[in-house]
């Protein structure tokens, strides 16, 4: 009755149905007093708060007769306030309500605590759980990149300057005004023949002075 009654609220376009969908129903028994209550005349009428005021189709409805309604509509049965009911009074609601619902799924509660997987189905809950390990996942990697690299690094770079101390050859200089002594100069080693019959600059040679003899 309670997914018939969904299914045509559906149909009409009730503003309900475009914020939520029935998946599963689940009907809460009070296991304290449902054998107490499957056994009885009573009309809905005469229970407080089982019926609208005014609403005289609903209040001539038998209280068993609402009972195995809900039983009947449910996907999962909880056999509730076990720490209350005895062990008879829990015994004689969970095979009452086997009796009207032998494909739902019964579980015995207290407090109507139960894991969720239960409720929803093993499919949603690993759904939920696939989630949950993604987004620690995520969580982790993003940590990770964040990171600061505090370790040293290798560096391969050579410099000019190393073969110097290396003991190489150091490299020659051209330029004819350097007196850097750090390099070698090839005015140093190999002196030209200088022309001018007036030059006395005894650092080259002078081709006039062979002449001379």
């Amino acid at each position: 009755v309670v997914k018939k009654n969904w299914m045509d609220a559906t149909a009409m376009g009730h503003p309900a149905t475009a914020l939520a969908d029935i998946n599963r129903v689940v009907t809460v028994i009070d296991s304290s007093t449902f054998g107490t209550d499957w056994m009885t005349w009573d009309t809905a009428g005469v229970r407080d708060g089982w019926a609208e005021e005014g609403d005289d189709c609903a209040a001539q409805r038998k209280v068993p007769e609402l009972l195995a309604e809900q039983v009947e509509a449910a996907d999962t049965l909880l056999i509730n306030k076990t720490d209350l009911a005895g062990a008879v009074q829990v015994s004689v609601a969970a095979g009452l309500a086997t009796q009207l619902n032998t494909s739902a799924e019964l579980f015995e509660t207290v407090h109507g605590n139960i894991p969720i997987a239960n409720i929803l189905g093993s499919s949603v809950a690993a759904t939920s759980t696939l989630k949950e390990e993604q987004e620690e996942g995520k969580t982790k990697k993003d940590e990770s990149t964040h990171s600061v690299c505090t370790h040293g690094h290798d560096h391969s770079h050579s410099h000019a300057h190393a073969s110097s101390e290396q003991g190489t050859s150091s490299p020659t200089c051209s330029d004819s005004g350097c007196s850097d002594t750090s390099h070698s100069h090839p005015h140093e080693e190999e002196s030209s023949s200088c022309a001018d019959p007036g030059c006395t600059d005894t650092s080259h040679s002078h081709s006039h002075a062979s002449s001379t003899a």
